[in-house]
């Protein structure tokens, strides 16, 4: 019998023998699996009960002693776990891992480093040790402390694949994508023959943008594996490419694989829209829909097509729809106020970007849309507001200048949009003078210094042709 079914018999058996009261014999290393079976699971109420389950029937015994241990350290009792290890008389790596996490339960970080520095140091270290410590040091340590230690364990055990390949997804998941490339290297040097390697340094390469040697890792992968998921990623990397004829031979294949169609024929459509094959991308789209007709992703995408097409009305229905679905997506209320200040109906679009501003207060684009939707209400003393908002983000921004300047003019606040004015000449002149200082958008600061010349020189033009 496979030793998972044999498991979920013995688990099996136990649950309808408690849970009816009944007493039955379990030796002790069942009883050791089955909390084992709960802490995978991470259910450490049920496993703490089996282990006292076994305490009961084999008094005194280690193994389920050091797991209660576990049991009670992992639901924050420290101190019953504190002193159940104290009478453990036997050593091992798990009553060391304990004590390790006890010392930082217990805000004592410089005691476990110092058990940590130990047990490096021991001709016993072994590759799982080393990830067990990695695991603890993820709830209480700093990345640089854990990096620190995966690369001295490395030195130790230079050629474990386990533990390099702990190393480089800790580095790929924390961005660090160039080092997880060099550790995905150790590991395919040691075994080229390795598929999952291969989608590791995948994503590695796709991670620094690298997306042709991205695909390239991926066709290393097939090479030795057909896997659908693999394929997928493959024509991923080839959209971020913009190799778009190329993906959507790839996503074809994976469609003639793959169980779950939808997802494949979302991003054939968004080739075909890059493509400007508007019509081609709505097919796939109305295919993603027959297969999940209430995602409102599908319906997203429809807007978009239906936007670029021309077809407003289409563009609003569709966008709406997805709304409908899901009203928390802060994009999908800005790309339906879009639509709206199109056709000219600016109540319903400064709703939308109402809702915006709610779900993402520091989308500028939308403030300054909303504050256009004001202007055009007549709402001037909100527009001012939402300029002013928009300010703060973009201080030197033209398209934010421009507006908040006159809406200041709108409602009779000359002195104010004089200031800013003013507030422009002055920062410019600081960047004269210094410019090699580095200010933020000093470009966008040149750009709407120059608006602003350009705007005075018109209007002395002007004034000396009347003259």
């Amino acid at each position: 019998m496979d030793e998972e079914i044999k498991l979920e018999y013995l688990v099996s058996k136990y649950e309808e023998t408690f849970g009816q009261g009944k007493s039955v014999y379990f030796d002790a290393d069942q009883l050791c699996d089955i909390a084992c079976y709960y802490e995978l699971k991470e259910d450490f109420s049920e496993a703490l009960k089996a282990v006292s389950s076994g305490l009961s029937l084999h008094p005194g015994n280690s193994q389920l002693t050091l797991l209660k241990a576990k049991y009670l350290l992992f639901l924050d009792c420290i101190d019953e776990s504190k002193s159940l290890l104290a009478g453990l008389t036997e050593e091992s790596e798990q009553t060391l891992l304990i004590r390790i996490e006890l010392d930082f339960a217990e805000g004592n970080p410089d005691q476990g480093f110092e058990k940590i520095d130990k047990a490096l140091n021991s001709e016993d270290l072994d590759g799982l040790f080393c990830l067990d410590i990695i695991g603890i040091l993820w709830g209480y340590a700093t990345f640089e402390q854990i990096i620190n230690f995966a690369n001295a364990a490395l030195k130790i055990l230079p050629d474990d694949k386990d533990l390099l390949l702990e190393v480089g997804s800790i580095y790929l998941d924390n961005n660090e994508g160039t080092k997880a490339i060099e550790i995905f290297n150790k590991l395919l040097d040691i075994d080229p023959f390795q598929d999952d390697i291969w989608k590791e340094q995948a994503r590695a390469y796709a991670s620094i943008n690298e997306f042709t040697k991205a695909i390239e890792a991926c066709d290393f992968a097939l090479a030795i594996h057909e896997d659908e998921d693999t394929i997928f990623y493959k024509g991923v990397c080839q959209y971020d490419l913009e190799i778009y004829d190329e993906a959507v031979c790839t996503f074809d294949e994976y469609i003639r694989l793959a169980g779950n169609k939808n997802k494949a024929y979302l991003y054939i459509a968004s080739c075909y829209r890059n493509l400007e094959k508007t019509s081609i991308s709505i097919d796939y789209l109305k295919k993603a829909l027959e297969l999940s007709p209430n995602d409102p992703e599908v319906f997203y995408h429809l807007a978009y097509n239906y936007l670029d097409m021309g077809n407003t009305p289409m563009a609003r229905q569709e966008i709406r729809s997805a709304i409908e679905l899901d009203d928390t997506n802060a994009e999908w209320h800005a790309l339906l106020g879009d639509i709206l200040m199109q056709e000219e109906n600016y109540e319903e679009a400064a709703l939308s970007f109402e809702k915006v501003h709610t779900l993402d207060p520091d989308n500028v684009a939308a403030i300054i849309a909303l504050g256009d939707c004001y202007e055009k209400l007549c709402r001037f003393a909100e527009s001012v507001d939402c300029y002013e908002h928009a300010f703060v983000h973009e201080k030197y921004s033209i398209r934010v200048v421009f507006r908040l300047i006159m809406a200041y003019y709108n409602v009779g606040e000359n002195e104010k949009a004089t200031s800013i004015i003013r507030e422009i000449e002055e920062a410019y002149s600081v960047l004269q003078v210094n410019p090699d200082l580095n200010m933020p958008e000093s470009s966008a600061l040149t750009e709407t210094y120059n608006w602003i010349e350009s705007l005075r020189q018109i209007v002395k033009e002007k004034l000396d042709e009347k003259e």
